[in-house]
């Protein structure tokens, strides 16, 4: 167990102990300075940071075989499943590249697979130390406040150290979506004068997530929609950039682009001639991403993206999460070029249902897709369509 020295005293738990220097206790970067503190002690062996708060639930393997294991689509892991877990996890860890494993979170929706790779992972993650000890001296995971695990991971990513999130197994951070629990989580308390309505909205997590952007500007999206801010994380491009260039010319010229305030085209522009990548679409409407306490949300899966409502009240999110919904799906467009197109007007033809336990057949669920969710952008899309075409009509 991590502790503050001058709070030994408080625990009586029959285990080892390792104690936070004084030097670090009341800096303003503590937690990232005791997560590097965590992975240099550990060395070269296999180990887990947790926080102090988790429980541990097994989730339906039905999602990703086809076969139900249990009742209800989660539920609360026993002993020796978590044990289970742990053996899972260490053999991922002996597989190449995979040095970082991390658990799914009960908000976001279950995937189609086992696990997912180079995806993010966080509260909840396993190491590998014969990976991590050997450049855990030149990682930069002490520059930022909050935001340190996400700063961590793309630090890890582009070195090659590649991450795995388990499926099956799901942690629940009951303390930051349980207004009855908001008041123990003091850590977070204490980083800003006011608690805040949302902690992934305030002006410092953004600057963390900016802080990041300058380090990986290819590797994070920052826009602002709706009146709130929103981020895309692009895991994969910092992942397979490591595999293809490692520390090449072409990270030094993006570097120059970034840092001379030149447009994202100046670097695609000298990108281009270095890196193979696979064409990126923009996103029509903008992609919004996975966001703590909300239940809509969509994620990349397999160069493709993937979104999920289900029917239900928005009045209490820590009620409505999605996988405790009953009426839940998820979806995407037929082919990934549709989400460039900014002329479509999307109708059920375009849809692709993915998952559906809403009791409504899947042409009910497109035409609901179609006519509620994304009423407002098919009425923006149609009417910059007919000014366009009024335009023509006016130019003859």
């Amino acid at each position: 167990m991590v502790v503050e020295s001058g709070e030994r005293h408080l625990y009586n738990y029959d285990c080892e102990y390792l104690e936070i220097p004084e030097e670090i206790v009341g800096k303003w970067t503590q937690l990232a300075e005791t997560r590097k503190l965590i992975h240099k002690h550990a060395g070269n062996i296999k180990y887990a940071m947790i926080d102090d708060d988790i429980v541990i639930n097994r989730r339906n393997t039905k999602y990703w075989t086809g076969i139900s294991n249990m009742d209800k689509s989660r539920r609360k892991a026993t002993k020796d499943e978590i044990s289970l877990m742990y053996e899972q996890v260490s053999k991922w860890l002996d597989e190449p590249d995979i040095g970082i494993v991390g658990l799914s979170t009960p908000d976001v929706p279950p995937g189609s697979k086992e696990y997912h790779d180079t995806t993010n992972v966080n509260t909840y993650c396993f190491y590998d130390g014969r990976m991590i000890s050997k450049v855990i001296d030149e990682m930069d995971i002490t520059s930022v406040r909050v935001s340190e695990d996400m700063l961590f991971l793309y630090e890890a990513l582009s070195r090659g150290i590649n991450s795995r999130k388990s499926e099956e197994w799901v942690f629940d951070n009951r303390s930051q979506v349980d207004k009855n629990l908001q008041d123990t989580r003091i850590v977070w308390k204490n980083m800003f004068d006011e608690t805040p309505e949302d902690y992934f909205q305030t002006d410092e997590h953004y600057d963390c997530m900016r802080y990041i952007q300058k380090k990986y500007p290819h590797g994070v999206k920052i826009f602002e929609k709706d009146g709130k801010m929103k981020n895309i994380k692009y895991l994969k491009k910092v992942y397979q950039e490591s595999k293809n260039n490692g520390n090449s010319l072409v990270d030094f010229f993006v570097w120059i682009c970034y840092n001379s305030l030149l447009d994202e085209r100046c670097i695609n522009m000298i990108r281009e001639p270095f890196v193979r990548k696979k064409k990126v679409y923009k996103k029509n409407p903008e992609p919004f991403e996975w966001e703590h306490g909300t239940y809509m949300g969509g994620e990349v899966i397999d160069d493709a993206w993937v979104y999920y409502d289900y029917f239900g009240e928005d009045e209490n999110p820590e009620k409505n999460r999605f996988e405790e919904n009953t009426q839940k799906f998820s979806w995407s467009l037929i082919d990934e070029k549709y989400n460039e197109y900014r002329s479509l007007i999307l109708t059920p033809k375009y849809v692709k249902i993915l998952m559906n336990e809403t009791g409504l057949s899947d042409q009910e669920v497109k035409e609901y897709i179609c006519n509620v969710i994304c009423k407002e952008d098919n009425d923006k899309v149609r009417e910059r369509n007919n000014q366009k075409a009024k335009e023509r009509r006016e130019r003859k």
